[in-house]
């Protein structure tokens, strides 16, 4: 085996994912071709059975018809069935939160049909090919929108992410030693302006500065990341009670202190699964709260909120 692939074996086999399904989401860029090719080549000592799904994203744009021939091609060529779940809407999807949120729409109803047709227990896990300065560039655009220590865990840990402690320049070696083939999304650059300024402007500049700074930025983000992890157990100690399932208990809300509640409900829109938030979001929803009617709704961080005199609640819109 590569190097790598010793790197990314022993990770798996930390996260005890022997022998469960793997479902990999695929784009075609390097990273999830990377993440493919490593899966399958680990396949027999991981006794997994390797699935792909790619997401197409709507007509329109010649590059997302090549893209998904080329993950077909690949998975035929290494032998693992192959899932595609197409945009058909009538409205173009353009923003990149459109975007993740079809995307995962789909993954989760590919994994329940996997589970369905192969009679599983469980569902197969997903397997993405974000990588270590995917991690970092999503932790400094959320300390610089505002989130905070709560931005820091920045993913969500039910998802297998090989690559994670990977860096883009390994991804790219491995690539060429085993002589991989990938699309480059040319929308990529358009899709979210600040993540591609701090990809290739800012981050580069700083390197040439600072030879190690992504490695010691991401550091110390890790280590910022566990103390929130470890803050956040405390805090659910002690507010026992004030969350229960995907609601908070109204009577408790309000004995909080101000900050206390802050706190609540950036812990809440983490857990509905609203991870891109800001500071201001945050407040507005807090001035919604502090409304004294018994029974209302509104709008804020893209939930749909409805409030009675015992609960809070919100869901993502759709």
């Amino acid at each position: 085996m590569l190097p790598l692939e010793h790197k990314i074996l022993r990770a798996l086999r930390a996260c005890e994912v022997s022998g469960r399904p793997i479902l990999v989401a695929v784009s075609g860029g390097v990273d999830s071709m990377v993440c493919l090719s490593i899966l399958v080549r680990l396949k027999p000592l991981l006794k997994s059975d390797i699935s792909v799904i790619h997401v197409h994203h709507g007509r329109g744009i010649a590059f997302r018809d090549q893209a998904r021939a080329l993950v077909q091609n690949a998975a035929n060529k290494l032998g693992v069935p192959f899932y595609s779940k197409t945009y058909r809407g009538k409205k173009a999807l353009h923003s990149e939160a459109e975007l993740r949120q079809f995307r995962w729409r789909a993954i989760r109803d590919t994994q329940k049909t996997i589970k369905k047709n192969l009679a599983l227990e469980k569902e197969p896990l997903v397997a993405t090919g974000h990588s270590a300065d995917d991690l970092l560039e999503t932790r400094l655009l959320r300390l610089l929108r505002g989130t905070g220590l709560r931005g820091m865990p920045a993913m969500d840990p039910s998802i297998l992410r090989p690559l994670l402690e990977t860096t883009r320049d390994e991804i790219l070696e491995y690539a060429s030693a085993i002589d991989l083939q990938w699309a480059e999304d040319p929308s990529n650059r358009d899709l979210d302006p600040r993540r591609n300024w701090l990809r290739h402007v800012w981050l580069p500049q700083l390197r040439e500065k600072w030879p190690s700074a992504n490695r010691t930025l991401a550091r110390s983000l890790d280590i910022i990341a566990a103390e929130w992890s470890r803050a956040s157990e405390r805090r659910q100690a002690t507010t026992k009670g004030l969350l229960s399932g995907r609601t908070i208990s109204r009577p408790k809300f309000l004995t909080l202190s101000r900050d206390e509640k802050t706190a609540c409900l950036a812990d809440y829109l983490l857990l509905i699964g609203i991870r891109e938030f800001t500071r201001g979001q945050i407040l507005e929803i807090l001035r919604q709260l502090d409304k004294a009617r018994r029974q209302y709704k509104f709008t804020a961080a893209r939930a749909e909120w409805m409030v009675t005199p015992h609960e809070i609640r919100a869901k993502m819109k759709k």
